[in-house]
């Protein structure tokens, strides 16, 4: 069965085996500027994809992990990762794109893609995403993605926020 696939990239679920293909994208120090998790190395990537691998939400959990590496269609190239943490009818996404690949649209296409994914399989009808203030990159994409802040008080229980964060929404 093909994986799923946008105009120029295709998903496919983390699996340990692809972290050395996944490593040059998501090992990428300028990755982690505004992310508290260290720059990630060959292995702590390949443990990372391990535990993905094998830790699902419990079966009786109302959550839903979507979690895919991004390949490009015309090279095979793994150029970064999109996720989502499904409740109810509202996701909380993320991604990172190695470096090498910004100002392309990648980004951006995976979001469409993910929003298409999530709205179609899983009857999502909100999507939230929380970025580090000083992260203009991150916000200019969820902008151009319709992405709106939110204030504090239209916020649900986020996984993801940590203290400080900007928090945006946007309908399906």
């Amino acid at each position: 069965m093909p994986h799923p696939e946008s105009q120029r990239l295709a998903f496919e679920p983390i699996r340990e085996a692809l972290a050395e293909q996944a490593a040059s994208a998501l090992c990428d120090p300028a990755v982690y500027e505004f992310i508290d998790e260290a720059h990630l190395d060959l292995a702590s990537l390949q443990r990372q994809f391990r535990n993905r691998e094998r830790n699902a939400p419990p079966e009786d959990s109302d959550v839903i992990w979507i979690d895919r590496l991004a390949r490009l269609r015309d090279t095979q190239a793994i150029v970064g990762r999109v996720e989502a943490t499904v409740r109810e009818n509202r996701a909380e996404v993320a991604y990172l794109f190695g470096s090498a690949h910004w100002g392309q649209g990648l980004a951006s296409e995976s979001l469409a893609w993910l929003h298409d994914y999530l709205k179609n399989d899983h009857a999502v009808v909100t999507f939230w995403a929380t970025v580090h203030p000083d992260n203009r990159r991150s916000i200019r994409l969820l902008e151009r993605n319709s992405y709106t802040p939110t204030p504090p008080d239209r916020w649900p229980k986020l996984f993801s926020y940590d203290p400080g964060d900007l928090v945006f929404s946007r309908s399906a």
